[in-house]
């Protein structure tokens, strides 16, 4: 019996060393990774937007949160947390989640750190308690939601760990994988396939996004996706192909866009999404007939993929389909009411069948859904001008400009033509009298005059939306000739930006300006030279929104 019972001992004990021997090696007895000197630092830059801050003891709870789930990740996949930065920022009142994620892309920048993650509180829509894209680098954590001290999976450290979970490339699995953290569960409990897939990609730049990630890992991220994933939703590995072909295309690279759109496509040929993309890409670039298969192949796939429906529209329009064109337009506007651009196409082909009543009503109805939609505002003045309406056309073609349209010369012409009380185009400058006064920088003397004057200019200066489209940018000096009266005597272009589009736009700022403010008593000169440099630049493009979130 007692040699009995030191043999059991002894396997016993063999048992146990080479189970410590395994978890040595990266695997523990209880499913968890190894700790190891081989541990990842996940670097995070964190933001807090108003609501969150005014929680008393909010920068203890959000660090003991960030704690919370390191710990998690450490455990479970050698990943600690480290916060880099805190961010305070303000959102505003009302804002809409989605709304607030794209802001948080556009005016928060990531700098040195691996993530960016915003942390707000009581701004919850439904269910929705937190967003972030599939190998993105935004997350966003919503806390203090009517729920969240009833069901496990609304906890800001459940949130936080989910969230993160998608940036390293986790989605939300089927119904095998519920009550795990990626499925309405805790924030330590995690299904097989998110277990193999932040282990299997913990080690990846961040800095690269997806097209970081090589084909391998690919193939085998697509291999555990296929065992399961929620039915409702598209694939998310072609989602974040498909956005980093649309950054390439921001950052005007159409070639490399197509090929990753393309490639998206190839992924899941069921993503209407992705097909819209594509079909907005070609349709800017010319390629209708291509453009128009790829907007067919969107609406099948998805019948309220209403932006694919909508250019759809618009491609039949240049193609000279109208029939075809008016009537997706309308089945656009029947299914969605809130966008205007489908409100401008119909307006458009209206007033070529010269119904100008009608088209005029269809341009209002854009701009009573959206007043700052530059492209009704311009159409309108079209049709206003030809019904022999001058003063409301003008007063639309100047909101058109300011809001970036480039409005014709010939528009403006006929405008001023018919109204007396048109600011007049100035001659062109000669030689300048003397040193003409920077805008930008005045002397003492005439600071506060040169103010008011370049921030009357001001009120009429945008980035025109199609030097945005084309990628135009530069430097132009104009100089303008400024009477005591206020009377703008002469203005000139005395440098080009090397774009026609933005050195009309400023030129027609400056006539809108007028009439400028008159010259006080203080300054006795007859008139002032003033010069202004305006710069435009191709910013670089910002990260591709992100899917609706959870």
């Amino acid at each position: 019996m007692a040699r009995g019972r030191e043999g059991r001992s002894l396997r016993l004990t063999l048992v146990f060393v080479v189970a410590v021997a395994m978890c040595g090696v990266g695997l523990c007895p209880d499913g968890t990774l190894a700790q190891s000197p081989d541990v990842r630092i996940l670097t995070l830059r964190v933001v807090t937007e108003e609501m969150y801050r005014a929680q008393p003891g909010w920068e203890a709870e959000l660090r003991r949160t960030v704690k919370a789930v390191s710990d998690i990740y450490e455990r479970n996949f050698q990943i600690r947390f480290q916060i880099q930065e805190l961010v305070r920022w303000t959102v505003g009142p009302g804002v809409p989640l989605q709304t607030i994620m794209n802001r948080l892309h556009r005016e928060v920048s990531i700098g040195s750190a691996d993530v960016l993650v915003g942390f707000a509180a009581e701004r919850c829509e439904g269910l929705h308690y937190g967003v972030a894209q599939v190998f993105g680098r935004v997350a966003m954590v919503q806390t203090a939601c009517l729920d969240t001290k009833v069901l496990s999976n609304t906890t800001a450290e459940a949130v936080l760990s989910h969230e993160i979970g998608h940036l390293f490339g986790a989605f939300h699995p089927g119904p095998s994988g519920a009550g795990t953290v990626m499925r309405y569960g805790p924030a330590d409990r995690f299904d097989s396939q998110s277990l193999r897939i932040i282990r299997m990609l913990r080690a990846r730049d961040f800095n690269t996004g997806v097209e970081g990630v090589d084909p391998a890992m690919r193939q085998a991220w697509s291999a555990i996706y296929a065992e399961g994933h929620a039915s409702d939703e598209s694939n998310p590995l072609a989602g974040a192909i498909a956005n980093a072909g649309a950054t390439l295309e921001a950052e005007g690279k159409p070639r490399e866009a197509e090929a990753l759109l393309r490639e998206a496509a190839a992924v899941d040929p069921s993503a209407a999404r992705v097909h819209t993309m594509l079909g907005f890409l070609l349709s800017g670039q010319g390629r209708l007939p291509e453009a128009l298969r790829e907007l067919e192949t969107a609406k099948r796939l998805s019948f309220r993929e209403t932006e694919a429906r909508t250019e759809l529209g618009f491609v039949l329009l240049k193609l000279g389909r109208d029939d075809e064109a008016l009537t997706e337009l309308r089945d656009v506007l029947r299914v969605d009411r809130r966008e205007p651009r489908p409100y401008v196409g119909v307006g458009m082909i209206l007033a070529r069948r010269n119904r100008m009543a009608e088209a005029i009503a269809a341009f209002r109805g854009a701009l009573g859904v959206d007043a700052k939609h530059g492209p009704a505002q311009l159409e309108l003045a079209s049709a206003l001008d030809v019904v022999g309406q001058p003063g409301e056309a003008w007063t639309a073609a100047t909101l058109a400009h300011d809001l970036g349209e480039d409005v014709p010369a010939a528009l403006w012409q006929r405008l001023a033509d018919k109204l007396p009380t048109a600011p007049p185009l100035p001659p062109t400058c000669g030689v300048a009298a003397g040193p003409a006064i920077d805008l930008e920088r005045p002397d003492p003397a005439s600071r506060e005059y040169v103010t008011k004057v370049r921030e009357r200019i001001r009120v009429h200066q945008a980035y025109p939306r199609e030097a945005v489209a084309r990628r135009e940018g530069g430097e132009l000096q104009v100089e303008l000739q400024v009477a005591r009266s206020g009377k703008l005597d002469c203005v000139a272009l005395r440098r080009s930006s090397g774009s026609e589009i933005l050195d009309r736009h400023v030129m027609d700022a400056v006539r809108l300006a007028q009439p400028l403010p008159p010259m006080p008593p203080q300054m006795p000169q007859p008139s002032l030279t003033l010069s202004g440099v305006y710069r435009y630049r191709v910013g670089p493009a910002p990260d591709a929104p992100p899917p609706p979130p959870r």
